[in-house]
C-alpha cells in the first residue's frame, strides 16, 4: 500500500497504525512531502515499511514500492543521507565520551580491569597485586563509576568491546 501521511479527517499516521494492526500481510509505503526524522521515526513506529519523499525521482519512487512490496524497507535518499550524517557524528561524540572515560582510568585501574575481564575474583586480583580485597573492591567501584557501568558483567562487555580481553580469554575464563 502506498499511503500519505497529511490526509484529511484522520490522522496518516493513526492511520497508518491501524492498517497495520489490521491487515498484518500488509507492507505499507509512506509517500510524503515532509523529509523530517520525526515524521520519519514516527512512521516506522506506526508499522511503515518505507518512507520516500513526493518530490523524489520517479525512478526512486518505484524502487521504493518495488522494495517495500518484496518486504524490504526504504527509506527516501534525501532523508537517508540525513539520518547517516546524524548517525555518523553520534557516533563520533559517543566514542569519543567513552575514550575519556578510559583516559580517566589510571593504570591500577586499567590492572585491575584485565583481571576483572579475564575471570579473576578479588581474592585473586588483591593477591596478583599485592593489595587488600577491599582495595580490588574500591578500585572496581571507582572503575565501574568512570565508566558508567553498574554491574560486573557490563564491566566484562566493556572490557571485550574496548580490547582488554579477547574472545580466547573469554573462553579461557569461562573454562576456568
Amino acid at each position: 500500500m502506498v499511503m500519505d501521511i497529511a490526509m484529511p479527517n484522520l490522522n496518516g499516521l493513526e492511520a497508518l497504525r491501524r492498517i497495520t494492526r489490521e491487515f498484518t500481510g500488509v507492507s505499507v509505503l509512506v509517500l510524503t512531502m515532509h523529509s523530517s526524522e520525526t515524521y520519519l521515526f514516527q512512521t516506522i513506529q506506526a508499522g511503515g515499511a518505507g518512507y520516500v519523499l513526493k518530490r523524489a525521482e520517479p525512478q526512486v519512487i518505484l524502487t521504493a514500492i518495488r522494495d517495500v512490496a518484496r518486504g524490504h524497507t526504504f527509506v527516501s535518499p534525501a532523508v537517508e543521507q540525513r539520518l547517516l550524517t546524524d548517525f555518523v557524528q553520534r557516533a563520533r561524540r559517543a566514542g569519543a565520551r567513552a575514550q575519556a572515560a578510559l583516559q580517566a582510568l589510571t593504570e591500577r585501574e586499567r590492572e585491575v580491569l584485565s583481571l576483572i575481564a579475564v575471570g579473576h575474583t578479588n581474592t585473586e586480583i588483591g593477591s596478583k597485586l599485592f593489595v587488600t580485597v577491599k582495595t580490588v573492591e574500591t578500585h572496581r567501584a571507582r572503575i565501574m563509576s568512570k565508566l558508567g557501568l553498574r554491574s560486573r558483567a557490563e564491566l566484562v562487555k566493556y572490557a571485550l568491546r574496548e580490547g582488554y580481553l579477547t574472545s580466547a580469554d573469554a573462553e579461557k575464563s569461562n573454562g576456568q
